[in-house]
């Protein structure tokens, strides 16, 4: 799992990882959402915005919330 963030205070940013015990990888190039590359590449214009990608790299699904989760990764993972 990768946090793209769009924090713009890096203090903010690192404050927000550690209270919310995120342990996975985090990155944010401390610029606005209208800046932000990873934003702008992907078509990210609300947030939280998750992408489901595969094994040859294809976004399989978007925007995956509660239930739903765990329903397509149980597809995907083939569980």
């Amino acid at each position: 799992m990768i946090s793209i963030s769009v924090d713009m205070n890096k203090q903010d940013w690192e404050d927000a990882i550690k209270k919310d015990n995120l342990s996975w990888i985090q990155a944010c190039d401390l610029k606005s959402p209208d800046h932000n590359i990873i934003s702008r590449d992907f078509g990210i214009v609300i947030i939280p915005t998750n992408f489901l990608i595969d094994k040859e790299g294809k976004i399989v699904a978007k925007d995956l919330m509660d239930e739903n989760i765990e329903k397509v990764l149980q597809k995907y993972l083939g569980k």
